[in-house]
């Protein structure tokens, strides 16, 4: 979605990558790059709920993919031996567990909109058209949101990374980084559960995971 959003506003000005997203889509807990973008600014964030957000853009994705991707993004920065077992009962997940995080976000009043990363997947220029109406400063054309969304498709990221790397805040993270672009695929968490960490996530997830549409197995 970053991607995305930063392709519309550049508006084909400059080659869109992970260095240069930060110019149009910065992190919120970036300081600096913030405060230099005109107003109205769309931002980025991970972060647990904050209702000095006035505006927010929510994206739920389904928590097995989101706990196996993220344990594979965070591996080099684990214990020496952490496995995936570790990971999921640990307190290693920023900025919280899957469903405490889905639940203080979604449902408030700064909350416009959420949606559903698999169905971004399946209908990008629907679901784009969503939060584009919820922004009365932005207007894009379809055929510019079919381009971007061409310009940010997950092979053109993933090459793009290869290529042109991705900003780390220190040396040290770079040499503990796995690619960022691993698989991002929707139900990719099939086969790389063993049962009993599958029962553990989807019962902690419940009633959340069902709420949003994703049922258990």
């Amino acid at each position: 979605v970053r991607f995305i959003f930063s392709n519309l506003l550049s508006d084909g000005a400059n080659q869109i990558d992970f260095n240069t997203s930060l110019n149009y889509i910065p992190d919120y807990e970036s300081k600096e790059l913030s405060r230099n973008l005109q107003r109205p600014r769309i931002l980025k964030s991970h972060a647990s709920y904050n209702s000095r957000f006035s505006n927010v853009i929510y994206i739920v994705r389904d928590p097995r993919d989101v706990y196996l991707s993220f344990y594979h993004y965070r591996k080099g920065h684990l214990p020496p031996g952490a496995t995936f077992s570790d990971f999921i009962r640990s307190d290693w997940m920023f900025p919280g567990k899957w469903h405490d995080h889905v639940a203080a976000w979604t449902g408030k009043a700064n909350c416009l909109c959420a949606i559903r990363y698999e169905d971004l997947q399946l209908d990008p220029v629907s679901e784009l058209k969503k939060v584009i109406h919820l922004c009365p400063s932005l207007h894009f054309s379809e055929d510019q949101i079919r381009i971007a969304i061409e310009k940010s498709s997950f092979e053109e990221m993933k090459r793009l990374e290869s290529s042109n790397g991705r900003p780390f805040r220190s040396e040290e993270d770079e040499k503990k980084a796995t690619p960022f672009m691993r698989k991002g695929k929707s139900g990719g968490w099939r086969g790389e559960y063993s049962k009993v960490d599958l029962d553990y996530v989807q019962r902690l997830s419940m009633p959340i995971m069902e709420e949003w549409g994703y049922k258990p197995e």
